[in-house]
């Protein structure tokens, strides 16, 4: 045994052999030199053990989340995955594989039929993916006979040792998921482990699946090669990131490893780079002494990089760039371009109706943190006598007494939700502008009994809180309306006398949940299900505004702000006089 390896590292270190084994040419593989470089280069998958390895994956993930045993923590169900896959590997044709599926759930255990096991659903807002278990043909008619019992002996059980309700919000938490930290992730069972617990966790704990570009089990046959042949931390890690890009959800990520994204880098332009009008266009600077020195300016279009053009850079790196629509991918996006090496890049540019190239000079730093596109100043602003600003990216709560008493007697006041709030006042802020209890969002929650199935639970409703306010509310969004700025933008939009002014938001909303996996990673995605009260989807979609406007690249080069000015026209009305809603958003 090697120096301080424990029982558990050996046998871990012993089924990494088996599965480099099995997927190497026989004899280019031996035990002493897997002990000494696990990341050993893998042969290609060939398709029957990509199908094959899929369909275990499948068959784990069922088992793990519907067996009762499996369930309660009764077996080491890692360890059950990389024990067997070498011999999934093997399998040459359907009828070997079929059978080592089905050897393996009749050592589990299939218990006899228990038809009160398991409480149905009701009220079902997503159903369970789990036709595939009936699919005789697919899996075979014995593993189907096997799998449908179990199903139907399954647990009623409010928690289980992987996976339990989180009090109060109804997010899935997970337990007992091993990071593996003394076993490099270079190893192919670490790999391969890795994406079908993420996806299995996906399949059944998601509350989005329905709303995904891809059928989700085409997707863990995609993405099989993909980890098979990773070979560094750097290739594991972007396909992590590839996988959960394939969610469709801005919450879906891997935040402490966002450093893997092209382009990758430890220098910055110090500038603030954004998508208006489908162009990238530097639209402030980052640090504001050492900004200009790089050679960009506030109002540049940003043709090409290095003989590029930012159109195919954009391509080549959207699949890593997880989303939930297209425009809170370009925002991400954006905010990355300024990342890349120390020294400079030659970078076409458009400026002031001319075309030029220019060296963009970086300078040590990190990505510019999300940044909002809210007015500059105090969090309350007086534009006018008649009309009020508030901006929610740096709110007190503590302080909403006084920015009422301050807002009073204006015509309207101005919500600006494009940035995160700095404090929750979803019932705080928004009870000001209701007069009675009004429903704004619908939510709906995991259903322990009945994996991958999600049901309608509650009703959230906004009460009315005293004083109020009488005037209009025109509530600002943009793509960076994410999230919490999304559930406080439907709360403040029931009041009667509110529209919703600005572009599309990130269209992820709902509680945050985070799974580890192996490598010590944690992966994110929306636990929870946000609707309309109507019970139509905000995930993916955003909250749609009822006044459509999006910056234009001559605004932003005048300095105006097109949706703050939108926004006091629909309160003063269509004839107010424009020089004087300049002047009301001109910044000193």
């Amino acid at each position: 045994m090697a120096r301080d390896e424990t029982p558990r590292t050996r046998i871990w270190r012993l089924a990494v052999i088996a599965t480099l084994a099995a997927l190497m040419p026989t004899g280019a593989l031996s035990t002493d030199s897997a002990a000494a470089d696990s990341s050993t280069g893998l042969e290609v998958l060939t398709p029957t053990q990509v199908e094959n390895t899929a369909l275990f994956g499948m068959v784990w993930g069922f088992l793990k989340y519907h067996h009762r045993a499996v369930a309660s923590g009764a077996f080491d169900w890692d360890g059950e995955f990389l024990g067997l896959l070498p011999d999934v590997l093997a399998a040459n044709d359907c009828t070997a594989f079929r059978h080592v599926l089905t050897e393996w759930v009749e050592r589990i255990g299939v218990p006899e039929v228990c038809l009160r096991c398991a409480e149905p659903p009701i009220d079902v807002q997503l159903a369970a993916d789990i036709g595939w278990i009936g699919d005789g043909g697919l899996i075979g008619e014995d593993l189907s006979l096997q799998l449908e019992t179990i199903y139907a002996s399954r647990s009623s059980h409010r928690s289980q040792a992987y996976v339990w309700k989180a009090f109060g919000t109804g997010t899935p938490m997970f337990s007992q998921e091993p990071e593996y930290l003394d076993c490099p992730p270079l190893d192919a069972g670490v790999r391969i482990l890795a994406l079908v617990r993420l996806w299995n966790a996906l399949q059944y704990w998601f509350p989005y699946r329905d709303q995904m570009d891809s059928d989700w089990k085409d997707v863990l046959h995609e993405m099989l090669p993909s980890f098979a042949a990773a070979s560094d931390w750097d290739d594991y890690r972007l396909a992590l990131m590839e996988l959960l890009a394939r969610v469709g959800d801005t919450h879906a990520n891997l935040w402490s490893e966002r450093d893997v994204l092209p382009p990758q880098g430890e220098y910055v332009w110090p500038v603030k780079l954004r998508f208006v009008e489908g162009e990238l266009i530097v639209v402030g600077y980052e640090d504001s002494e050492i900004g200009p020195d790089c050679g960009l300016q506030v109002g540049d279009l940003i043709r090409s990089i290095d003989g590029r053009s930012v159109a195919d850079l954009v391509e080549d790196r959207s699949v890593f760039y997880g989303a939930s629509n297209e425009a809170a991918r370009r925002r991400d996006i954006a905010r990355y371009f300024v990342r890349g090496t120390c020294g400079t890049s030659e970078v076409a540019i458009e400026r002031g109706g001319d075309v030029m190239t220019l060296d963009a000079k970086r300078s040590p730093g990190g990505v510019p943190r999300t940044f909002s596109n809210d007015r500059p100043g105090e969090a309350f602003q007086l534009l006018s006598p008649e009309v009020a600003y508030l901006k929610l990216s740096s709110i007190r709560a503590r302080d909403i007494p006084e920015y009422l008493e301050r807002a009073e007697g204006t015509l309207g006041w101005i919500i600006d939700i494009r940035g995160y709030p700095s404090e929750f006042v979803v019932f705080d802020l928004g009870g000001r502008f209701i007069s009675e209890p009004t429903v704004f969002a619908r939510i709906t929650e995991m259903n322990m009994a009945n994996p991958g199935v999600f049901t309608w639970e509650q009703e959230v409703i906004l009460e009315p809180i005293s004083p109020g306010y009488a005037g209009k509310v025109a509530i600002l969004v943009d793509e960076t309306t994410q999230s919490q700025a999304e559930y406080t933008a439907m709360a403040l939009r029931v009041s009667r006398q509110a529209v919703v002014v600005g572009s599309t938001t990130a269209g992820a909303d709902g509680n945050i949940t985070t799974i580890a996996l192996p490598g010590g990673f944690d992966a994110t995605f929306t636990g929870v299900g946000v609707f309309n009260p109507d019970r139509t989807p905000t995930q993916r979609v955003g909250v749609l505004p009822d006044i459509v406007i999006e910056p234009t690249v001559a605004g932003l080069r005048s300095g105006r702000d097109e949706i703050l000015e939108a926004a006091i026209r629909a309160i003063l009305g269509d004839d107010a006089d424009e020089g004087a809603i300049r002047d009301m958003t001109a910044q000193d």
